[in-house]
């Protein structure tokens, strides 16, 4: 049997979950049939599916989230849309519709409907999980370095090499030079990119005040974070506007 889950390649693995999540939902369909009565529709091409658990006995169904096509339902498939996602049937489609509130009292009051159903979704969870795998894309890798500071710890010393940038998560953290104080660090602000951008070394001590969650991005990371979080660049730019802002008012004090 062909199978069509999705315009990404699927492994064997995924194929042979996707046979099993077929298989259980024949077995659920049959005996749930026997207790609840569906509603049999013939669907046209462009029209929408009912409110409710729907067996596709025979056609094919796109799902799309924003516009983005998701995966296909085909022959064999049971579907509960999510709010928010679209449906698109382009064939003449033969489903069959169980309401939800019945289909929840019978699984309430059929214990081994439930255990079936309760297998069945395990399968689908997992096949969901592997659907999400696959539109993950081969050059995104885990640039999330976290580190937790307690407060006193020192994250940044004076006078150090500069290999990241520091994105505090949670906490709250000092600069200071020379045992003056000259900022506080808030969370989601970042910081150590000076003398990432310069290669400078560092010219002050970060220090964390409360205890502190911290990802560390090393150069390597950089740019390929950038590229899967645009927001991060902005981000980034902000903070240097904000710092040559501040720099030039207390030029302009001075003065």
């Amino acid at each position: 049997m062909d199978l069509l889950l999705t315009m990404a390649d699927m492994s064997p693995q995924t194929e042979e979950l996707y046979r099993k999540v077929k298989e259980k939902t024949a077995l659920v369909i049959d005996q749930v049939s026997r207790v609840i009565t569906p509603t049999a529709l013939n669907l046209n091409a462009g029209d929408s599916l009912p409110v409710g658990y729907c067996y596709l006995k025979k056609g094919f169904i796109k799902l799309f989230n924003k516009n983005k096509l998701i995966r296909f339902y085909s022959d064999g498939d049971l579907l509960c849309v999510p709010q928010g996602f679209k449906v698109s049937n382009e064939f003449l489609s033969q489903i069959l519709v169980f309401d939800f509130a019945t289909w929840t009292q019978t699984m309430n009051t059929h214990a081994p409907l439930a255990c079936a159903w309760g297998e069945l979704e395990t399968f689908t969870n997992q096949l969901h999980l592997e659907l999400c795998s696959l539109f993950v894309k081969d050059d995104i890798v885990s640039t999330l370095k976290l580190k937790s500071f307690k407060a006193g710890d020192c994250i940044i010393r004076e006078g150090e090499a500069s290999h990241e940038i520091f994105h505090l998560i949670q906490g709250e953290a000092e600069v200071s030079s020379h045992n003056k104080k000259l900022a506080t660090i808030s969370a989601n602000e970042i910081f150590g990119e000076m003398g990432y951008l310069t290669g400078e070394a560092r010219h002050a001590d970060v220090k964390a005040t409360s205890d502190c969650l911290v990802n560390i991005i090393k150069k390597d990371d950089f740019l390929n974070l950038v590229n899967t979080k645009p927001r991060l660049a902005e981000e980034l730019l902000q903070t240097l506007a904000r710092r040559v802002a501040q720099g030039n008012s207390k030029i302009l004090g001075k003065a």
